[in-house]
């Protein structure tokens, strides 16, 4: 028998992600995509959930290039030394004549890829200027404009050179090497499919599974291996990559929905020899050795104790089960009063967040009455307009 223990709280400090998918395209060099929307959607709802990834999460779908360069802009010039920082993207990815590597948005052409697409080496850049010590970027591209079959890519490159830059604390999936195909997955009968990597990477995350060492925590490396390992399952001919970079320690992407399994230990022999004994002053003294374990912080040991004295409590003559009974309701209270203290701080959380949420409302209508005023002026008739002279020039400003 086996209990489930809660994750454990993510990591302090803000959490912030931006996933970009891109699945038609203007120019018909570049065939359209099925599963990017859908990639970016699940992966934004599990990463925005707060039970599991609690990252604030934005999400750009079939946007134009200038957009997508915008979106990045503000949100790595805005991030924090303590922000966690995740950037995914599912497009196309293709070479220019000089090697340069460069994604495809919708209004990418590629017969102009300098002004029209955008430069891996330019979001190095900004990833490189960003202030976050943790980055995480996923990538599940082709490197290449052309497709063969439901695969995406080509031309074999050196990824390492054009994605993992000169970073601190960065870490970098693509879902194949340089000279694979990334597979989409087969389509079904209604609806879209994701891509096989991201597949996995979502999987991995929304079912807990990725926690391998079960801590209750899902890093980095957590992820990648389970999506690796999902990939050869699937059979797609893709070998998934991985690059980390300066990290110090494991970057956490999730806590584990499902909890921690805990599973009750054995009892060291000693121990058991004084809980059976028949006198009941030496059960007693191995009762208060259970009490210990109760107070211990080790989930196992604190749930063989729970259930050695339930067992005790029910079972016993009732100079011993009083005992038990006792260090229970002692631990029953204890753990009702952290309790009362953690929805006090979830209380005091929640109305900060809601006076963060008012506040926001009250800037949103001050800018909607800005931008009025401003169209009315826009709107102006033009013998209006017409009617500020030279000379009257510097009143019309004053006023």
């Amino acid at each position: 028998m086996s209990a489930i223990q809660p994750a454990p709280k993510l990591p302090p400090g803000p959490r912030r992600a931006l996933a970009i998918a891109t699945m038609t395209y203007a120019d018909p060099a570049f065939s359209g995509l099925r599963a990017p929307a859908e990639d970016a959607v699940n992966l934004a709802d599990v990463l925005g959930d707060p039970e599991i990834g609690g990252f604030s999460v934005s999400s750009l779908v079939d946007r134009s290039a200038q957009d997508i360069r915008r979106s990045i802009d503000d949100l790595l010039s805005s991030c924090g030394l303590d922000d966690l920082l995740l950037l995914y993207l599912s497009c196309h990815g293709v070479l220019d004549a000089r090697g340069r590597l460069y994604f495809a948005a919708t209004d990418t052409h590629k017969s102009h890829l300098a002004s029209t697409g955008i430069e891996s080496s330019w979001l190095l850049d900004q990833l490189d200027e960003c202030r976050a010590r943790r980055q995480v970027l996923i990538l599940d591209c082709c490197f290449s404009g052309a497709f063969a079959g439901r695969a995406k890519g080509e031309t074999e490159i050196d990824l390492r050179r054009h994605l993992v830059g000169h970073g601190r604390g960065r870490a970098v999936l693509t879902a194949s090497r340089a000279g694979e195909y990334s597979f989409e997955g087969e389509p079904l009968d209604q609806g879209a499919t994701g891509s096989v990597f991201t597949t996995g990477l979502i999987e991995g995350i929304r079912s807990g599974s990725a926690d391998q060492d079960k801590d209750g925590y899902i890093s980095v490396e957590d992820s990648y291996d389970y999506a690796y390992k999902y990939v050869q399952r699937h059979g797609a001919a893709q070998t998934p990559q991985r690059w980390l970079f300066g990290a110090e320690g494991s970057i956490y992407l999730a806590r584990n929905p499902v909890g921690i399994p805990i599973t009750p230990i054995k009892l060291p022999d000693a121990l058991y020899s004084a809980l059976t004994n028949p006198y009941p002053e030496v059960r007693v003294g191995a009762i208060n050795v259970l009490a210990g374990w109760l107070l211990s912080g080790d989930p196992e040991q604190m749930y063989t104790a729970r259930k050695e004295l339930e067992q005790i409590s029910s079972t016993d003559i009732a100079k011993v089960a009083s005992v038990a009974q006792s260090i229970l309701a002692d631990s029953e209270q204890q753990a009702g009063s952290e309790l009362s203290a953690q929805l006090s701080e979830t209380e005091d959380l929640l109305r900060e967040r809601q006076r963060q949420v008012e506040e926001l409302s009250r800037q949103r209508d001050s800018i909607s009455d800005h931008l009025g005023q401003l169209r009315a002026l826009l709107n102006e008739e033009p013998n209006e307009a017409a009617a500020i002279t030279p000379q009257n020039e510097s009143d019309w400003w004053r006023d």
